[in-house]
C-alpha cells in the first residue's frame, strides 16, 4: 500500500493568495524607497522571480540552490565601512526566494491547509539556537559590521530551513539531488572558463554608500569559482563528488556509469587545481570510506582503489603541467604547510584569550574577523562558533557533530534503495568536509548550511518514517 508522500496533498493555486503575496511584496518594496531606489528594483525583481515558483516550491528550491552554488554570494550589496572585505557583503538573490519558500508553508499552516511540518529534531535545535547570535549584537564593538554578519547568518539558516520544509518526500529529493549534480557540472565548467580570464568587476550600481556588483576572480594561480574562494570551491566539489558517487553506485546502465566517471574525473581535476591541502586530505579519506563502506564497491575494493590512485596520480601530474608548476607543488610544500598551521595557531590563541575575557559568552557575531581584519574567520568552524558565540555556540557545534556521527552506524547497516545509498555517500562527503573544516570556514557560510540541510533531509527520509515513505 502506497503511503502519502507528503503531509497533505498539493493545494490548488489560489489566485487571491497569489495577488495577496504580490501586494505584500509590493508594499515591502515601496517601504524601501526611503533607503534607496536600488532596493526597490532589487526586491521587486527578486519577488517576481520568486512568485514564479509559488506553485512548485521544489522548482523554487532548485533556483535557490543554483543561486547559492553557481553564483555564490554574487551579486551582492557591498556596504562601505572602515575596512573592506567580503565579510561586509549581503546576498541580493537569496532573501526573496527564502521569503516565498518559507512563507508558503507558513501560510498553508495558518490557513489549515497543512496539518503540520515534517518532524525534525535538528530543525528545532537550529531554531532554538538562532536568537543567541542575534543577542550577541548587544556587546558588538562595531554594530554596523556585526549587523551585516547577523543578516548573513539568518540568510544561511533560512536556506537550511527552506530545504527541510520543501524536500519532504523521495521524489522531491531525487529532483533536488539531480539538480545539485547539474549545478556541480556547471560550477566546475564555469571555474575552468574564468580561470583563463583576468579578474574583473561588473558594476550595476555605484553610489557613495552602496555598490551592486559582480566579481570574477579569474587569472588566479589556484582555481576558484565565480562566487567562492579556492577553499570554499574545494568544499563544494567534495559534496558534488560524493553525490555523483551515489548516482554511480545506483546506476545500472553502462553508458550513464561511464558519463558519471567522466564527471567524477572532471571535478577531481578542478579539486586538485584548487591546491587546498585540507580538502585533498578530506577527499582521500572520503573515497576510502566510501569504497569500504558501500557494499557494491567493497566487493571489488582492490579494483576501485587501484583505479582511484591511478586516476589521482595521473590527474595530479597533469595539473602540475597545466599550471606550469616548476617547483615543489603547493599541496606538498612543507614550509607553506607549517606556515599555514602557525598562522592558525596565532588566530586560535587570540580567540581563546578573548573567550575567557568575555567569561564564555563569546566575542559576538562578526567580532572575531573584525578584530583580526582582514582575516575573515577563525579558520576552524568549531572555534568560529566558540569564539563568537561562546559556550552556547560550542555546545551547538558539538550537537551538530553528534547528530551527524549518530547516522554512520545505521547508514552502514541499511544501504538498501536510493535513500540508503545517498545517505551513506553524503556522510562520506561530510566526513571529508569535517577534515577541511578543522582548518577553514565560517559559521555563516551559506553553502555549508545548504549541504547540511541536504544531509538532514536525507537522514529524515532514510529514517523510514511513515510520512516520508512515499518514494518510488
Amino acid at each position: 500500500m502506497r503511503v502519502q508522500s507528503s503531509l497533505i496533498p498539493e493545494p490548488p493555486l489560489n489566485l487571491v493568495a497569489l495577488l495577496g503575496c504580490g501586494l505584500l511584496f509590493g508594499l515591502l518594496a515601496l517601504a524601501c524607497v526611503a533607503a534607496s531606489w536600488a532596493w526597490v528594483v532589487a526586491i521587486s525583481i527578486g519577488c517576481v522571480l520568486a512568485l514564479c515558483f509559488f506553485r512548485k516550491p521544489v522548482w523554487g528550491l532548485c533556483a535557490l540552490i543554483g543561486a547559492v552554488l553557481v553564483l555564490g554570494e554574487q551579486p551582492f550589496f557591498l556596504f562601505t565601512a572602515d575596512w573592506s572585505t567580503t565579510a561586509d557583503q549581503i546576498s541580493l538573490l537569496l532573501p526573496p526566494f527564502l521569503l516565498i519558500l518559507l512563507g508558503r508553508p507558513l501560510l498553508e499552516r495558518i490557513a489549515r491547509l497543512r496539518t503540520g511540518f515534517p518532524p525534525s529534531g535538528i530543525r528545532r535545535v537550529v531554531l532554538l539556537f538562532l536568537p543567541w547570535p542575534l543577542l550577541t549584537l548587544f556587546w558588538a564593538s562595531n554594530i554596523r559590521h556585526s549587523s551585516v554578519q547577523a543578516a548573513n547568518y539568518v540568510i544561511a539558516v533560512g536556506v537550511f530551513l527552506a530545504v527541510l520544509m520543501v524536500v519532504d518526500d523521495e521524489s522531491k529529493h531525487r529532483t533536488v539531488m539531480r539538480f545539485v549534480v547539474i549545478s556541480g557540472i556547471a560550477v566546475t565548467a564555469l571555474a575552468f572558463t574564468i580561470w583563463y580570464l583576468d579578474p574583473f568587476y561588473i558594476y550595476f550600481l555605484r553610489t557613495p554608500t552602496v555598490k551592486l556588483q559582480m566579481f570574477c576572480a579569474g587569472g588566479a594561480h589556484r582555481m576558484t569559482a565565480m562566487g567562492w574562494s579556492q577553499n570554499d570551491f574545494a568544499l563544494t566539489l567534495l559534496f558534488f563528488i560524493a553525490i555523483v558517487t551515489a548516482f554511480f553506485v545506483m546506476q545500472k546502465r553502462l553508458a550513464v556509469r561511464v558519463l558519471l566517471i567522466g564527471v567524477f574525473l572532471f571535478m577531481l581535476c578542478a579539486l586538485l587545481l584548487t591546491m587546498t591541502r585540507s580538502a585533498l586530505l578530506g577527499f582521500i579519506l572520503m573515497i576510502h570510506f566510501l569504497i569500504f563502506a558501500l557494499e557494491p564497491l567493497r566487493r571489488h575494493w582492490l579494483r576501485y582503489l587501484t583505479a582511484f590512485y591511478l586516476s589521482f596520480i595521473t590527474i595530479f601530474e597533469l595539473s602540475l603541467i597545466l599550471v606550469g608548476e616548476t617547483k615543489e607543488p603547493r599541496a606538498l610544500n612543507a614550509d607553506l604547510m607549517a606556515n599555514g598551521i602557525g598562522v592558525r595557531l596565532g588566530f586560535w590563541d587570540f580567540g581563546f584569550a578573548n573567550f575567557f575575557h568575555t567569561f564564555g559568552l563569546g566575542m559576538g557575531i562578526g567580532e572575531f574577523n573584525y578584530a583580526l581584519r582582514p582575516c575573515p574567520h577563525a579558520h576552524n568552524i568549531f572555534f568560529d562558533f566558540l569564539f563568537e558565540f561562546g559556550i552556547p555556540g560550542g555546545v551547538f557545534a558539538v550537537f551538530l557533530a553528534i547528530y551527524i556521527g549518530r547516522q554512520f552506524l545505521p547508514a552502514i547497516r541499511n544501504q538498501g534503495g536510493y535513500l540508503g545509498v545517498m545517505r551513506l555517500c553524503i556522510l562520506g562527503g561530510l566526513l571529508g568536509a569535517a577534515v577541511q573544516a578543522t582548518m577553514d570556514f565560517s559559521h555563516s557560510a551559506t553553502h555549508i548550511w545548504l549541504f547540511l540541510a541536504l544531509a538532514a533531509a536525507t537522514f529524515q527520509l532514510a529514517g523510514r518514517e511513515p510520512q516520508f515513505s512515499g518514494g518510488k
